[in-house]
Protein backbone atom coordinates (compact mmCIF):
# COMPACT_ATOMS: atom_id res chain seq x y z
CA UNK A 1 0.00 0.00 0.00
CA UNK A 2 1.46 3.28 -1.07
CA UNK A 3 1.99 5.93 1.52
CA UNK A 4 0.13 9.21 0.94
CA UNK A 5 2.39 12.00 -0.16
CA UNK A 6 3.23 14.52 2.44
CA UNK A 7 2.26 18.00 1.50
CA UNK A 8 5.28 20.16 0.93
CA UNK A 9 5.29 23.20 3.13
CA UNK A 10 5.47 26.43 1.22
CA UNK A 11 7.68 29.05 2.78
CA UNK A 12 6.55 32.62 2.28
CA UNK A 13 9.60 34.31 3.71
CA UNK A 14 13.37 34.35 3.38
CA UNK A 15 16.01 35.54 5.87
CA UNK A 16 17.82 38.58 4.56
CA UNK A 17 21.21 37.01 5.28
CA UNK A 18 20.42 34.51 2.48
CA UNK A 19 20.07 37.29 -0.08
CA UNK A 20 23.14 38.49 -1.98
CA UNK A 21 23.52 42.25 -2.10
CA UNK A 22 23.85 43.78 -5.57
CA UNK A 23 24.86 47.31 -6.41
CA UNK A 24 22.64 49.30 -8.75
CA UNK A 25 23.79 49.21 -12.37
CA UNK A 26 23.36 52.00 -14.85
CA UNK A 27 22.89 52.70 -18.52
CA UNK A 28 23.66 56.33 -17.66
CA UNK A 29 24.46 57.19 -14.03
CA UNK A 30 22.57 58.68 -12.21
CA UNK A 31 19.85 59.20 -14.82
CA UNK A 32 18.92 55.76 -16.21
CA UNK A 33 19.31 52.70 -13.94
CA UNK A 34 19.33 49.25 -15.54
CA UNK A 35 16.27 47.09 -14.94
CA UNK A 36 14.08 49.92 -13.64
CA UNK A 37 11.19 52.17 -14.68
CA UNK A 38 12.11 55.81 -15.41
CA UNK A 39 10.08 58.89 -16.30
CA UNK A 40 10.65 62.05 -18.34
CA UNK A 41 8.19 64.93 -17.77
CA UNK A 42 7.76 68.23 -19.58
CA UNK A 43 5.41 70.61 -21.35
CA UNK A 44 4.76 70.28 -25.10
CA UNK A 45 7.47 71.62 -27.37
CA UNK A 46 10.33 71.35 -24.88
CA UNK A 47 12.21 68.59 -26.73
CA UNK A 48 11.25 65.53 -24.66
CA UNK A 49 10.87 63.16 -27.59
CA UNK A 50 13.99 64.51 -29.25
CA UNK A 51 16.06 63.97 -26.10
CA UNK A 52 14.86 60.36 -25.84
CA UNK A 53 15.87 59.78 -29.48
CA UNK A 54 19.24 61.42 -28.81
CA UNK A 55 19.77 58.93 -25.99
CA UNK A 56 18.62 56.07 -28.25
CA UNK A 57 21.13 57.14 -30.91
CA UNK A 58 23.97 57.30 -28.37
CA UNK A 59 23.12 53.89 -26.94
CA UNK A 60 22.82 52.32 -30.41
CA UNK A 61 26.36 53.43 -31.23
CA UNK A 62 27.88 53.05 -27.78
CA UNK A 63 28.72 56.77 -27.72
CA UNK A 64 29.26 58.80 -24.55
CA UNK A 65 26.32 60.51 -22.86
CA UNK A 66 25.46 64.26 -22.79
CA UNK A 67 27.60 64.86 -19.67
CA UNK A 68 30.54 63.14 -21.46
CA UNK A 69 30.19 60.08 -19.26
CA UNK A 70 31.50 56.95 -20.97
CA UNK A 71 28.90 54.49 -22.24
CA UNK A 72 29.76 51.33 -20.31
CA UNK A 73 27.24 49.19 -22.25
CA UNK A 74 28.88 49.61 -25.62
CA UNK A 75 26.55 49.53 -28.65
CA UNK A 76 23.15 48.23 -27.50
CA UNK A 77 19.63 47.83 -28.85
CA UNK A 78 16.63 50.10 -28.21
CA UNK A 79 12.89 49.45 -28.58
CA UNK A 80 10.51 52.34 -29.39
CA UNK A 81 6.82 52.27 -28.44
CA UNK A 82 5.47 55.49 -29.95
CA UNK A 83 1.96 56.53 -30.95
CA UNK A 84 2.20 60.26 -31.74
CA UNK A 85 5.24 60.91 -33.96
CA UNK A 86 5.17 59.32 -37.40
CA UNK A 87 8.01 56.84 -37.90
CA UNK A 88 8.66 57.66 -41.55
CA UNK A 89 8.62 61.46 -41.57
CA UNK A 90 9.58 62.31 -37.97
CA UNK A 91 11.27 59.56 -35.96
CA UNK A 92 13.43 58.12 -38.75
CA UNK A 93 14.80 61.49 -40.01
CA UNK A 94 15.57 62.54 -36.44
CA UNK A 95 17.46 59.33 -35.67
CA UNK A 96 19.41 59.59 -38.92
CA UNK A 97 20.33 63.19 -38.14
CA UNK A 98 21.43 62.13 -34.65
CA UNK A 99 23.75 59.48 -36.11
CA UNK A 100 21.88 56.43 -34.83
CA UNK A 101 22.70 52.87 -35.84
CA UNK A 102 19.23 52.08 -37.20
CA UNK A 103 19.92 48.34 -37.23
CA UNK A 104 19.89 48.48 -33.42
CA UNK A 105 16.67 50.47 -33.00
CA UNK A 106 13.31 48.69 -33.28
CA UNK A 107 9.70 49.87 -33.41
CA UNK A 108 7.12 47.82 -31.52
CA UNK A 109 4.31 46.96 -33.94
CA UNK A 110 2.24 44.30 -32.16
CA UNK A 111 -1.17 45.92 -32.67
CA UNK A 112 -0.46 48.07 -35.71
CA UNK A 113 -2.69 48.02 -38.77
CA UNK A 114 -2.70 49.91 -42.06
CA UNK A 115 -5.14 52.44 -40.63
CA UNK A 116 -3.35 52.72 -37.25
CA UNK A 117 0.38 52.17 -37.94
CA UNK A 118 1.59 53.05 -34.43
CA UNK A 119 -1.09 51.42 -32.26
CA UNK A 120 -0.07 51.03 -28.64
CA UNK A 121 -0.08 47.65 -26.90
CA UNK A 122 -2.74 46.86 -24.31
CA UNK A 123 -1.78 45.38 -20.98
CA UNK A 124 -1.97 42.93 -19.35
CA UNK A 125 -3.13 41.30 -22.62
CA UNK A 126 0.13 42.07 -24.47
CA UNK A 127 2.67 41.38 -21.70
CA UNK A 128 3.75 38.11 -23.33
CA UNK A 129 4.15 39.75 -26.73
CA UNK A 130 6.27 42.51 -25.24
CA UNK A 131 8.49 40.14 -23.27
CA UNK A 132 8.97 37.99 -26.36
CA UNK A 133 9.91 41.10 -28.35
CA UNK A 134 12.41 42.21 -25.72
CA UNK A 135 14.05 38.79 -25.67
CA UNK A 136 14.25 38.62 -29.47
CA UNK A 137 15.55 42.17 -29.96
CA UNK A 138 17.80 42.06 -26.85
CA UNK A 139 16.82 45.69 -26.22
CA UNK A 140 18.39 47.37 -23.18
CA UNK A 141 16.25 50.52 -23.32
CA UNK A 142 12.50 50.79 -24.06
CA UNK A 143 11.13 54.27 -24.81
CA UNK A 144 7.36 54.66 -24.36
CA UNK A 145 6.22 58.00 -25.79
CA UNK A 146 3.82 59.14 -24.46
CA UNK A 147 2.85 57.32 -21.26
CA UNK A 148 -0.79 58.28 -20.68
CA UNK A 149 -2.25 56.93 -23.95
CA UNK A 150 -0.22 53.79 -23.26
CA UNK A 151 -1.94 53.47 -19.86
CA UNK A 152 -5.37 54.52 -21.15
CA UNK A 153 -5.24 51.82 -23.83
CA UNK A 154 -4.69 49.27 -21.08
CA UNK A 155 -7.06 50.43 -18.32
CA UNK A 156 -10.43 52.03 -17.69
CA UNK A 157 -9.22 55.34 -16.33
CA UNK A 158 -5.88 56.29 -14.86
CA UNK A 159 -6.45 55.46 -11.21
CA UNK A 160 -3.93 54.36 -8.62
CA UNK A 161 -5.11 50.76 -8.86
CA UNK A 162 -5.14 50.63 -12.67
CA UNK A 163 -1.69 52.24 -12.91
CA UNK A 164 -0.18 49.66 -10.57
CA UNK A 165 -1.91 46.90 -12.50
CA UNK A 166 0.20 47.87 -15.53
CA UNK A 167 3.39 49.34 -14.09
CA UNK A 168 3.84 46.69 -11.38
CA UNK A 169 4.25 43.79 -13.84
CA UNK A 170 6.36 46.00 -16.12
CA UNK A 171 8.71 46.76 -13.22
CA UNK A 172 9.12 43.03 -12.60
CA UNK A 173 9.70 42.43 -16.32
CA UNK A 174 12.32 45.18 -16.38
CA UNK A 175 14.11 43.61 -13.41
CA UNK A 176 13.90 40.11 -14.86
CA UNK A 177 15.24 41.08 -18.30
CA UNK A 178 17.54 43.87 -17.07
CA UNK A 179 15.81 46.33 -19.39
CA UNK A 180 15.27 50.03 -18.64
CA UNK A 181 11.88 51.58 -19.45
CA UNK A 182 11.78 55.34 -20.11
CA UNK A 183 8.26 56.79 -20.18
CA UNK A 184 7.47 60.27 -21.52
CA UNK A 185 4.71 62.27 -19.83
CA UNK A 186 3.17 65.74 -20.14
CA UNK A 187 2.84 68.12 -17.20
CA UNK A 188 -0.58 69.06 -15.88
CA UNK A 189 -1.81 72.67 -15.82
CA UNK A 190 -1.83 73.08 -12.04
CA UNK A 191 0.24 76.07 -10.89
CA UNK A 192 1.79 76.56 -7.49
CA UNK A 193 3.06 73.01 -7.06
CA UNK A 194 6.58 71.64 -7.06
CA UNK A 195 7.88 69.50 -9.93
CA UNK A 196 7.14 66.24 -8.16
CA UNK A 197 3.38 66.99 -8.26
CA UNK A 198 3.18 68.47 -11.76
CA UNK A 199 2.99 65.30 -13.85
CA UNK A 200 -0.31 64.29 -15.44
CA UNK A 201 -2.27 61.34 -14.11
CA UNK A 202 -2.14 59.51 -10.81
CA UNK A 203 0.60 60.15 -8.25
CA UNK A 204 1.20 56.39 -8.28
CA UNK A 205 2.89 56.85 -11.67
CA UNK A 206 5.77 58.73 -10.08
CA UNK A 207 5.81 56.33 -7.12
CA UNK A 208 6.47 53.45 -9.53
CA UNK A 209 9.53 55.13 -11.03
CA UNK A 210 13.06 54.75 -9.66
CA UNK A 211 14.30 57.81 -11.57
CA UNK A 212 12.22 60.79 -12.73
CA UNK A 213 13.45 63.64 -14.94
CA UNK A 214 12.05 66.95 -16.15
CA UNK A 215 12.73 69.09 -19.22
CA UNK A 216 11.90 72.80 -19.23
CA UNK A 217 13.11 76.13 -20.51
CA UNK A 218 15.98 77.86 -18.74
CA UNK A 219 14.31 80.28 -16.27
CA UNK A 220 16.46 83.19 -17.47
CA UNK A 221 17.17 82.27 -21.09
CA UNK A 222 14.14 80.75 -22.88
CA UNK A 223 16.25 79.77 -25.91
CA UNK A 224 17.92 77.11 -23.77
CA UNK A 225 16.43 74.00 -22.17
CA UNK A 226 17.40 72.13 -19.02
CA UNK A 227 17.20 68.42 -18.22
CA UNK A 228 16.95 68.13 -14.43
CA UNK A 229 16.28 65.30 -11.94
CA UNK A 230 12.97 65.25 -10.07
CA UNK A 231 13.58 62.15 -7.95
CA UNK A 232 16.07 59.31 -7.68
CA UNK A 233 15.64 56.32 -5.37
CA UNK A 234 19.06 54.80 -6.01
CA UNK A 235 21.71 57.50 -5.67
CA UNK A 236 22.29 61.23 -5.23
CA UNK A 237 20.68 63.51 -7.79
CA UNK A 238 22.77 64.95 -10.60
CA UNK A 239 23.17 68.57 -11.64
CA UNK A 240 20.96 69.78 -14.46
CA UNK A 241 22.18 69.59 -18.06
CA UNK A 242 21.67 72.48 -20.47
CA UNK A 243 20.91 72.04 -24.17
CA UNK A 244 19.61 73.87 -27.22
CA UNK A 245 17.63 72.62 -30.21
CA UNK A 246 19.32 73.13 -33.57
CA UNK A 247 17.89 72.74 -37.07
CA UNK A 248 19.86 70.41 -39.32
CA UNK A 249 18.64 69.74 -42.87
CA UNK A 250 15.11 68.35 -42.50
CA UNK A 251 15.46 67.49 -38.80
CA UNK A 252 16.24 69.02 -35.41
CA UNK A 253 19.27 68.08 -33.31
CA UNK A 254 20.16 68.42 -29.64
CA UNK A 255 23.30 70.34 -28.73
CA UNK A 256 24.34 69.71 -25.12
CA UNK A 257 26.12 72.54 -23.32
CA UNK A 258 27.18 71.05 -20.01
CA UNK A 259 26.08 71.10 -16.38
CA UNK A 260 24.15 73.90 -14.69
CA UNK A 261 23.10 74.38 -11.09
CA UNK A 262 19.39 74.62 -11.88
CA UNK A 263 16.80 72.39 -10.25
CA UNK A 264 13.54 70.97 -11.51
CA UNK A 265 11.35 73.35 -9.48
CA UNK A 266 12.92 76.30 -11.28
CA UNK A 267 11.74 74.94 -14.65
CA UNK A 268 8.01 75.00 -13.94
CA UNK A 269 7.56 78.74 -13.44
CA UNK A 270 6.83 78.53 -9.71
CA UNK A 271 9.95 80.37 -8.53
CA UNK A 272 8.17 81.94 -5.54
CA UNK A 273 7.91 78.51 -3.92
CA UNK A 274 11.71 78.31 -3.79
CA UNK A 275 13.72 79.62 -0.84
CA UNK A 276 15.50 82.85 -1.88
CA UNK A 277 18.91 81.19 -1.56
CA UNK A 278 17.87 78.48 -4.03
CA UNK A 279 16.43 81.00 -6.46
CA UNK A 280 19.58 83.15 -6.31
CA UNK A 281 21.89 80.15 -6.70
CA UNK A 282 19.99 79.11 -9.81
CA UNK A 283 19.87 82.63 -11.24
CA UNK A 284 23.64 83.04 -10.93
CA UNK A 285 24.49 79.44 -11.77
CA UNK A 286 26.44 80.07 -14.97
CA UNK A 287 26.64 83.82 -15.56
CA UNK A 288 27.59 87.14 -13.98
CA UNK A 289 24.74 89.65 -13.73
CA UNK A 290 24.66 93.37 -13.09
CA UNK A 291 23.43 93.91 -9.56
CA UNK A 292 20.45 95.93 -10.76
CA UNK A 293 19.47 93.05 -13.07
CA UNK A 294 19.55 90.68 -10.10
CA UNK A 295 17.24 92.98 -8.15
CA UNK A 296 14.86 93.37 -11.10
CA UNK A 297 14.62 89.61 -11.70
CA UNK A 298 14.27 88.93 -7.97
CA UNK A 299 11.44 91.44 -7.66
CA UNK A 300 9.57 89.74 -10.52
CA UNK A 301 10.03 86.41 -8.73
CA UNK A 302 8.66 87.90 -5.49
CA UNK A 303 11.85 88.63 -3.52
CA UNK A 304 12.64 92.05 -2.06
CA UNK A 305 16.09 93.66 -2.28
CA UNK A 306 16.63 93.01 1.44
CA UNK A 307 15.72 89.33 1.00
CA UNK A 308 18.19 89.02 -1.88
CA UNK A 309 20.94 90.70 0.16
CA UNK A 310 20.41 88.18 2.97
CA UNK A 311 20.48 85.29 0.49
CA UNK A 312 23.64 86.73 -1.06
CA UNK A 313 25.36 86.83 2.33
CA UNK A 314 24.22 83.30 3.18
CA UNK A 315 25.65 81.93 -0.07
CA UNK A 316 28.86 83.94 0.21
CA UNK A 317 28.27 85.55 -3.19
CA UNK A 318 30.76 88.28 -4.10
CA UNK A 319 30.18 91.60 -5.83
CA UNK A 320 32.78 92.99 -8.18
CA UNK A 321 33.08 96.19 -10.19
CA UNK A 322 34.20 96.39 -13.80
CA UNK A 323 35.19 99.48 -15.73
CA UNK A 324 33.68 99.37 -19.21
CA UNK A 325 35.16 100.91 -22.34
CA UNK A 326 33.16 104.12 -21.87
CA UNK A 327 34.69 104.56 -18.42
CA UNK A 328 31.49 103.67 -16.57
CA UNK A 329 31.90 101.45 -13.53
CA UNK A 330 29.27 98.73 -13.20
CA UNK A 331 28.80 96.38 -10.26
CA UNK A 332 28.15 92.67 -10.86
CA UNK A 333 27.16 89.70 -8.72
CA UNK A 334 29.38 86.69 -9.35
CA UNK A 335 28.21 83.05 -9.44
CA UNK A 336 28.52 81.24 -6.09
CA UNK A 337 32.11 80.22 -5.41
CA UNK A 338 33.68 82.64 -7.92
CA UNK A 339 35.88 85.50 -6.76
CA UNK A 340 36.71 87.27 -9.99
CA UNK A 341 35.66 87.88 -13.58
CA UNK A 342 37.05 85.90 -16.48
CA UNK A 343 37.59 89.23 -18.25
CA UNK A 344 41.01 90.83 -18.39
CA UNK A 345 39.94 94.43 -17.80
CA UNK A 346 38.90 94.59 -14.16
CA UNK A 347 38.54 97.56 -11.87
CA UNK A 348 39.80 96.39 -8.50
CA UNK A 349 37.40 98.18 -6.14
CA UNK A 350 37.08 95.41 -3.57
CA UNK A 351 34.23 93.06 -2.88
CA UNK A 352 31.84 95.33 -1.00
CA UNK A 353 28.59 95.88 -2.87
CA UNK A 354 27.64 99.43 -3.81
CA UNK A 355 23.97 99.75 -2.80
CA UNK A 356 23.47 102.78 -5.05
CA UNK A 357 24.43 101.02 -8.30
Amino acid sequence: MTQPRKKRKIQYFVPLDKITERAAEWIWKPWLPIGKLCLLDGDPGQGKSLVTLDLAARISQGRSFPDRQRNALGPANVLLICCEDNLRDTVLPRLQSLGADLSRIFSYQSNSTKSIPNALPKFPRDFRKLESTLRRTKARLVIVDPLLPFLSASTNGITQQSVRKVLGPLARMAERLQVTFLFVRLLNKTNGKTAIYRGSGSMSILSSMRSALLIGRHPHNPEKRILAPVKNNLTAEAQGLQFVLQSKAEAVNVKWEGKVNIRANELIGDFKSLPPTEWLRGFLSDKHFQSKKVYEAGLKAGYSSATLERAKATLGIKSKAKRHANGRIVWYWLPPGEKDFPWEEICELGFEHNPHD
